[in-house]
């Protein structure tokens, strides 16, 4: 005889957050206010938007699980955004900013790794100072203006799909 209760032994309700039984609750009264809300197109949508913060909100859980924080994502992402975009509008070459935005984001991850491991200097005030000069470069490199004449190719890496699959870069 198949025991089918044998995945289940140890589970229990306790061991659910908080914030999933909060979704569960937000997700059932969004279906019962609106009939548009289940629909696929709604939830592929939410899926789509949801996938930048979960690809920013998984290392952040792993940093903050070590006892460390990162205050830097937000303008390193910036920055990094702007750069692309800058390359991209001046050479009009994407994969050259593609190049140079992964090289920022390693450049700027490396800095805080070795500050915080082979400096001994706490997370906290290490991100905080890399958070300013990525604030900082993204001001100077824009003169706090809009970049404009960004090409089709670039728009492609933010809302562009590949075989049905949406790209985000």
């Amino acid at each position: 005889m198949l025991d089918l209760t044998l995945p289940l032994r140890g589970f229990g309700w306790r061991r659910i957050p908080g914030a999933a039984y909060m979704l569960a609750v937000l997700a059932a009264s969004f279906a019962a206010i609106s009939n548009s809300f289940v629909d696929g197109t709604n939830l592929a949508n939410i899926g789509m938007q949801s996938t930048i913060l979960l690809l920013l909100a998984l290392p952040m859980t792993l940093i903050i699980m070590t006892e460390g924080i990162d205050l830097s994502m937000g303008a390193v992402l910036t920055l990094a955004s702007v750069v692309l975009a800058g390359i991209a509008v001046k050479t009009g070459s994407v994969a050259l900013g593609l190049l140079a935005r992964w090289r920022l984001v390693a450049a700027f991850g490396f800095a805080n790794g070795a500050l915080v491991a082979w400096m001994g200097l706490p997370p906290f005030v290490t991100t905080l100072g890399t958070l300013g000069i990525a604030s900082g470069l993204a001001l100077v490199i824009t003169d706090a203006q809009s970049i404009t004449g960004v090409g089709d190719n670039v728009v492609f890496f933010y809302a562009g799909s590949l075989a049905a699959f949406p790209c985000r870069c």
